[in-house]
C-alpha cells in the first residue's frame, strides 16, 4: 500500500469495497477495483495524511487529508469522503462496523491532530493517549494563530479552539446536518410515496389475479365437460363408421365373389364360343346366339364392376372420413390436455 519508502502506514484494512461517486449522476455509487481493496491512512516524511486505496498495484485512490476534509459515516458500515483535488467524493463499503468506526476515529484524530496548536518537542514522545495541557490563552487575539476552518464531519469530537471558533462551528454543523436530514427526509418522502404506489398496483394487480384464477377455473371446468362430451361423440362416431366399415366390407366380399363367379362363367362362355366356332355352318345360328349371350354376359360383368368400383370408392371415402375425424380428435385430445394441465404433466384421457 506504501507508495514511497518515506511513507508510514497509520491504519489499514484489506476487507473494503472503494466506491466513487457518478461525476454525472451525483446520486449512485460506482465500485472501483474489485472487493477486498486494500484501504489505508498513510503519513509522509513531510507530516501529510493521505487516505489512499489500491487494488494490486493499481492506484484507487489518493486523498489529502486537511482540517477542511468533509467526512462522513453515513451507515455503521459505510464511510465516504470528498475529494477537492480530484473533484469527486469516495466511499469506503467494510464487513465490519468496527472496522468502519476505526476508520471514522483515525481520520477524526488526524483532523484533530492537524487543527491542534503545535506539541512542544519535549512532549512528542509522552505515550499516546495522554493530552498535553493546554497552554494558557494570550491575552491579545492579534498574536495568536491563524484560524484555520474546521472541519465538516459527522463522527469525531469538535477540536481543541477558542471559544468563539467553537461556537461557529458547531453553528454550521447544525446547519448543514439541518440541510442534510431534510434533504433525507425529502429523498424519504419521495420514497414512501414510491412504495405506496408500488404497494398499491401490486394490490390491485393482486386481486385481478384472484378474479382470473377464478374465471380460468370456471373455464376449465367447462373444458372438462366438453372434453368429457366429445369423447362420448367420438366414440359414438368411431362404433358407427366400424360398423358401417363392417357392413361394406361384407358387400365388397360379396361382389368380388359374384365377380369372380361372373368371370368363371366368362371364360366357359369363351370356351363354347372357342368350340362353336369349330363347328360346321349349320352352328352359326348356334354361335350368334351364344356370341349374344357372350355381348349379354359382359354387359352384366361391366355393371357389375361398375358396382364394384362405386364399393371400393365409398369404402375409401369412409376410410378417409375415420382418419381425417380420428387426427382431428387427437389434435382436439392434446389441445385440451395441455389446457388442463399448463404445467406440462401428462393429462388423463
Amino acid at each position: 500500500i506504501l507508495g514511497k519508502m518515506s511513507e508510514t502506514i497509520v491504519w489499514s484494512s484489506t476487507t473494503s469495497q472503494l466506491f466513487e461517486i457518478d461525476r454525472t449522476t451525483k446520486k449512485s455509487w460506482v465500485p472501483l477495483g474489485k472487493n477486498n481493496s486494500t484501504i489505508a491512512i498513510v503519513k509522509d516524511s513531510e507530516g501529510t495524511y493521505k487516505i489512499v486505496s489500491k487494488d494490486g498495484t493499481t492506484e484507487l485512490c489518493s486523498t489529502k487529508i486537511i482540517p477542511q476534509l468533509k467526512f462522513k459515516q453515513t451507515t455503521p458500515k459505510f464511510n465516504q469522503w470528498g475529494d477537492d483535488v480530484a473533484s469527486t467524493m469516495y466511499g469506503a463499503g467494510f464487513d465490519k462496523e468496527e472496522t468502519a468506526n476505526e476508520l471514522a476515529k483515525e481520520i477524526v484524530n488526524v483532523i484533530k491532530l492537524l487543527t491542534s496548536p503545535p506539541v512542544p518537542e519535549e512532549e512528542e514522545e509522552r505515550p499516546k493517549g495522554k493530552v498535553a495541557p493546554k497552554p494558557a490563552a494570550k491575552p491579545k487575539r492579534d498574536s495568536s494563530p491563524v484560524k484555520q476552518k474546521e472541519p465538516q464531519q459527522v463522527v469525531g469530537t469538535v477540536v481543541d479552539a477558542p471559544e468563539v471558533a467553537a461556537i461557529k462551528y458547531e453553528n454550521e454543523r447544525l446547519q448543514a446536518a439541518m440541510t442534510t436530514n431534510t434533504q433525507n427526509a425529502e429523498q424519504w418522502e419521495e420514497q414512501l410515496r414510491q412504495l405506496t404506489n408500488v404497494n398499491t398496483r401490486l394490490k390491485t394487480a393482486l386481486q385481478e389475479s384472484a378474479k382470473n384464477v377464478v374465471q380460468w377455473k370456471k373455464q376449465l371446468a367447462l373444458w372438462r365437460e366438453e372434453n368429457t362430451r366429445l369423447k362420448k361423440l367420438l366414440k359414438e362416431k368411431d362404433d358407427a363408421v366400424e360398423r358401417s366399415a363392417s357392413n361394406e366390407t361384407q358387400a365388397l366380399t360379396e361382389l368380388q365373389t359374384r365377380y369372380q363367379e361372373a368371370s368363371a362363367e366368362v371364360e366357359v362362355l369363351k370356351q363354347q364360343v372357342s368350340v362353336a366356332t369349330a363347328e360346321s355352318q349349320q352352328e352359326a345360328e348356334a354361335k350368334k346366339n351364344a356370341e349374344a349371350e357372350v355381348a349379354d354376359l359382359k354387359e352384366e360383368l361391366k355393371k357389375l364392376r361398375d358396382e364394384r368400383n362405386t364399393f371400393e370408392r365409398l369404402v375409401e371415402d369412409v376410410r378417409a372420413w375415420q382418419t381425417l375425424h380420428r387426427e382431428k380428435m387427437e389434435d382436439l385430445n392434446s389441445a385440451l390436455a395441455t389446457l388442463l394441465n399448463p404445467t406440462g404433466d401428462e393429462a388423463s384421457c
